[in-house]
């Protein structure tokens, strides 16, 4: 954002600075009440929910929820290869519809389109629930495979910096505000298009060494002083005392 801001405005006098967002999650008591959490989702969607993506805030145009339906849809209807060094009991990888997709958020008023879209979810294994509160949204992202983030533009998603923070695998529409804060194959997973989606899918849910390399990766980048409380006051506060200083070039001549 700052290197366009400098291409298009060079000459620029005033006062610039970047404020990395802060997110406050408690990892423990989402971990503590997540099987609680799970057992109110299945009982939201009327199933059994063992291994599921997620897309979460409130369903609006710039969101594009519709983004990843189709893509999901033709995904999930295939078998899997699960990687050489996957662990645990893979059968349910081998058998088509292996995994839900559910929609987590409101729906923003006067949207016709996102309207029609919630009338096309017809399959059994895409859901979607009215908005959450903070915690019950932390412990299932812990539960599901990761979080879709199909956003056509985006600033500097919250939702991605909470799943990031608990160590939830990060799936993001390539766009100037997710690519700022996902690096591709090192803090989450790019995707362009549907078919490259697809591919996101696929190497999640088949390749654990990845998964616990992006996840570990994204875990130590998001807890980095920059993106702590104690930084965030630090910095606004240089800020404010640099904008009431009279001889700031961003302080009103009287």
């Amino acid at each position: 954002m700052l290197k366009k801001f400098e291409e298009l405005w060079p000459s620029y006098p005033g006062l610039v600075e970047i404020i990395p967002q802060v997110v406050r999650v408690d990892e423990v008591l989402a971990r503590k009440n997540l099987s609680i959490h799970r057992r109110w989702l299945e009982e939201q969607v009327g199933c059994k929910m063992e291994r599921f993506f997620i897309i979460a805030g409130r369903l609006r145009p710039v969101k594009a929820p519709e983004f990843a339906l189709t893509p999901f849809l033709e995904w999930n209807s295939e078998p899997l290869m699960p990687s050489t060094g996957a662990s645990g009991d893979n059968d349910w990888l081998f058998k088509p519809h292996h995994h839900h997709l559910v929609y987590i958020g409101s729906v923003e008023e006067d949207t016709p389109s996102i309207q029609s879209f919630l009338s096309s979810l017809t399959s059994s294994h895409v859901h979607h629930v009215n908005s959450v509160d903070r915690e019950c949204l932390h412990s299932l992202m812990l539960a599901s495979d990761g979080l879709i983030n199909c956003s056509i533009s985006e600033g500097q998603s919250l939702t991605n910096m909470e799943a990031m923070t608990l160590g939830t695998a990060v799936l993001a529409r390539a766009n100037p505000g997710n690519c700022d804060l996902i690096r591709h194959n090192e803090t989450g997973l790019i995707f362009s298009s549907p078919q490259e989606l697809k591919l996101c899918l696929t190497r999640i849910a088949c390749e654990q060494n990845l998964r616990r390399r992006l996840v570990e990766s994204a875990y130590n980048w998001i807890h980095q002083p920059a993106f702590q409380p104690c930084n965030q006051i630090v910095k606004f506060r240089y800020l404010f005392s640099r904008l009431c200083a009279p001889n700031s070039p961003s302080f009103p001549s009287s």
